[in-house]
């Protein structure tokens, strides 16, 4: 992943450009990032035209695209504003995998139109690591402060984790279900 979607367009398809050139040298993919997905809270950020979208791709020669298209990472402070248009016609237009940062929080039948739009990879980091934290928060307070080896404390955080994942995992494979 190369993100240098706070540059100027210009800048951030020079600078991915040899991002690319570097990966593929190496035999690894690369995802890029277009549009700046910011912190919850400020969702504000303005999203690329398609035709920026299509200007990066066949100038990048990366493998897969974070397009902005409203959302944020971390939980939403206020209802999304995300742009379905966009991501469809950015779909349509590019014919690499499209990825969605800043799943976590929301709607799944959002999810389930990016998806149907092109997006290929939804990232859900805060909810994942939510549902860790949670889970090891309440196996902290089972311990009532006695003594338990590190990895006998982690695995039913990890597991929950996991579970968080597998489910998510669902949705997107049947975004409607």
């Amino acid at each position: 992943m190369f993100d240098g979607s706070a540059l100027p367009l210009a800048e951030n398809i020079a600078q991915t450009r040899q991002a690319a050139a570097l990966a593929a040298a190496a035999g690894a993919s690369l995802e890029a990032e277009l549009g700046h997905v910011p912190l919850s809270g400020n969702a504000d950020a303005p999203l690329p035209a398609v035709e920026e979208v299509v200007e990066f791709v066949d100038a990048t020669g990366v493998d897969a695209l974070a397009v902005a298209v409203g959302t944020v990472h971390g939980y939403y402070r206020r209802a999304p504003k995300i742009d379905l248009d966009l991501g469809r016609r950015a779909g349509a237009a590019v014919a690499i995998p499209l990825v969605l940062h800043g799943g976590s929080d929301t709607p799944r039948e959002t999810i389930a139109a990016l998806i149907r739009g092109g997006f290929a990879k939804v990232n859900v980091s805060t909810e994942f690591q939510h549902a860790f934290q949670k889970r090891l928060a309440g196996e902290l307070a089972c311990l009532q402060e006695t003594f338990m080896p590190l990895d006998k404390l982690m695995q039913p955080a990890v597991d929950g984790a996991v579970a968080f994942l597998r489910e998510r995992i669902r949705w997107f494979a049947d975004p409607s279900g």
